[in-house]
């Protein structure tokens, strides 16, 4: 896994966009430049991962719950579970880690007012996006969606950790990413180009520029084969 791990960062470096989709915060600490955490279908913190994982810390306290719950802090389990989607599917999530110990958070002027989903690093990528993902609502079931209004953005060169318990949203988003399942509402925009069609109706040009490392990376992506540069 560490080679696996190694390898992704390689080529982000290599000015390659990476969407990580994970349990393994570990793995999201050596990979990622940017955390989106999720939390019932929504995006509640995206964040620089130097500020996540530093001295900084998250700022949502489902995230700060997220990192007190591994082994090698507190080791503290997150209570309660998250709300069921399908009996109140407009209901505004509301973390069972509230219950952990808080830090005042003081937004900043210009993030004022705005809902953590929407506040942007302290230092975003200057070059146009590789991956746009706008206001997307989709899942398997209308009136129940997985993912609720979501929007996320991959800049070349940069790798993204999306994470958050199962069950949230993050298979459903990525597949939405790749174009395997078509949304609900919202857009996706791959390298500047609009998605119209999806799966195998999508332009080829668009199917073959993402590509998908599944959560067994030891049985689809193998560390001993050399990856085309």
């Amino acid at each position: 896994m560490d080679r696996t791990v190694d390898e992704l960062r390689r080529h982000v470096d290599a000015d390659r966009a990476l969407l990580m989709i994970t349990h393994d915060l570990a793995a999201a600490e050596r990979i990622a430049d940017r955390v989106a955490v999720m939390y019932a279908g929504r995006i509640v913190e995206l964040t620089a991962a130097s500020d996540f994982f530093g001295a900084a810390g998250p700022r949502h306290p489902y995230s700060r719950g997220l990192l007190q719950a591994l082994p090698d802090r507190a080791f503290t389990p997150i209570p309660g579970m998250p709300p069921n989607s399908a009996t109140s599917p407009t209901a505004a999530p509301s973390p069972p880690a509230a219950t952990a110990p808080r830090t005042p958070v003081r937004p900043s002027r210009r993030s004022r007012g705005r809902s953590p989903a929407t506040i942007r690093p302290r230092h975003p990528p200057r070059r146009t996006s590789v991956l746009e993902l706008r206001s997307i609502t989709a899942g398997y079931d209308r009136r129940a969606p997985a993912v609720r209004d979501v929007s996320l953005t991959v800049s070349p060169g940069e790798s993204v950790g999306l994470l958050g318990p199962s069950g949230c949203g993050k298979s459903t988003l990525a597949r939405v990413a790749a174009l395997l399942h078509r949304p609900d509402s919202g857009e996706v925009v791959l390298d500047g180009i609009p998605v119209r069609r999806w799966r195998h109706r999508a332009p080829r040009e668009l199917r073959t520029a993402v590509g998908v490392v599944f959560q067994q990376p030891r049985l689809s992506a193998d560390p001993g084969c050399a990856w085309p540069t």
